[in-house]
């Protein structure tokens, strides 16, 4: 519900909660200790939706997906297609979910009409500082688990006052996986993605390309050096849209995911590698990048890696040093970093329930979500995504000037059972 569930906070440090709270399992809840289905949230009370006049609750909604297009636009968070493939042990075969879905913070969910884009999963999507453009490109699509995938190769624009509209019928070639980030006056650059069409053949690819909705067409560029061959990075302009920034990704099937950082200059079209030798995020795919408001740097949250899977940390990036500040850690493994080491008896694709330690101030972990920046509100909106029990259908929100996460619907659909905070035999519950 937005603003009419009681909001459940971490408790303190000090094990304190505020007045008529009691400190129960890390959580501050009622006196009667009920949980119902309410979740772990940032300490953000005082700001909570109700005080922002939104009393509705949420109703319906899309079925828990990963790999949607979307983000904020007009006061809402719109999300298009998606992959709600559960996950199966030590696996993820991937399918497309239907249907276009947008969040009001008032209103809840509701569905999408008019014109849409076909459905599609791990489209490239890119929404406009200031909340009144989306943009998306490409992605795949089949209807079932198995089978070879279909790629669009199509760009699409959705305004604050007009329907989707396709833009563009040729450029660069169909892929799926790649990131395109768009300035203010609606210039888009792409990058990298995979042209693979089954499962287990990536075909990544290095191209840049920049798209200018005044002129309706694609222009291949050919900066020298780059990032390289890579999908699943994330990409966002700087607030002044002097630099497109890409951090991460993957080069292909099996190889760790990368940590590197690279900046686009915009008027130079050269490519130059910052906070290279500098502590940052673990090397990771399918996070989230995009530029906060007020502040030159970028925020850096989720993805997956290497260490322990999909992630829930936060970092900001400084574009022109390329120095990196944490600001929430996220869950951790009980192994001091890492997942704790597999010990006699545990099953590889079946973690125990205490390999991790999860933070309750944090959204559950998770990868190939969806968010964007509402200025009315102050926060990221976020929805959707994947963890490491499957698809997501939950909401949040950070708030800016207090770096504190907020849930908005409380599905735990994906959650794992510590963070259900029910009775477990495993990380993930049972199927």
């Amino acid at each position: 519900h937005l603003g009419c569930r009681e909001v459940i906070i971490a408790c303190a440090a000090d094990g304190t909660c505020p007045a008529g709270r009691t400190c129960i399992e890390g959580l501050c809840k009622s006196a009667t200790g009920s949980s119902d289905d309410a979740v772990a949230v940032g300490s953000d009370v005082g700001d909570s939706m109700g005080a922002l006049g939104c009393e509705a609750a949420t109703t319906g909604g899309p079925s828990a997906r990963s790999g949607s297009a979307g983000g904020v636009l007009s006061g809402r968070l719109l999300l298009l297609g998606g992959d709600d493939a559960p996950n199966t042990p030590c696996s993820h075969v991937g399918r497309t979910a239907k249907g276009a879905w947008q969040l009001s913070w008032c209103s809840g969910w509701s569905k999408v009409a008019g014109t849409l884009p076909q459905d599609r999963s791990d489209a490239a999507s890119a929404a406009a500082v200031g909340g009144d453009a989306i943009a998306i490109y490409g992605g795949r699509q089949r209807a079932s688990q198995g089978g070879n995938w279909l790629l669009f190769g199509d760009l699409w624009l959705r305004t604050s006052t007009d329907d989707w509209t396709r833009l563009a019928t040729s450029g660069p070639p169909p892929r799926a996986r790649a990131a395109l980030a768009m300035t203010k006056t609606g210039v888009m650059f792409l990058y990298g993605g995979d042209a693979g069409v089954a499962d287990g053949l990536v075909v990544a690819l290095a191209d840049t390309w920049r798209f200018d909705v005044a002129e309706t067409k694609w222009l291949r560029l050919f900066p020298p050096g780059g990032p390289g061959k890579r999908f699943g990075h994330a990409m966002a302009m700087t607030r002044d849209d002097a630099y497109m920034v890409l951090v991460g990704g993957r080069k292909d099937g099996t190889a760790p995911s990368l940590g590197d950082a690279w900046r686009l200059d915009v008027q130079s079209t050269t490519w130059q590698q910052i906070g290279s030798g500098l502590v940052g995020p673990s090397g990771r795919y399918g996070a989230g990048l995009i530029a906060i408001p007020g502040d030159p740097r970028l925020l850096l949250f989720g993805g997956t890696d290497a260490a322990i899977g999909p992630r829930n940390d936060l970092w900001a990036l400084d574009p022109l040093s390329g120095a990196w500040e944490l600001g929430a850690g996220g869950d951790v493994g009980a192994g001091g970093g890492i997942r704790l080491p597999q010990r006699a008896g545990d099953q590889p694709c079946a973690p125990p329930p205490d390999y991790m330690k999860f933070d309750a101030k944090s959204p559950p972990a998770r990868s190939h979500f969806v968010w964007g920046y509402e200025p009315k509100t102050a926060r990221i909106w976020l929805a959707g995504g994947r963890g490491p029990c499957g698809p997501l259908r939950d909401a949040w929100s950070l708030h800016l000037p207090s770096v504190s996460w907020q849930s908005h619907e409380a599905s735990d659909s994906g959650w794992s059972c510590p963070r259900r905070r029910g009775s477990c035999d495993h990380w993930c519950p049972e199927p």
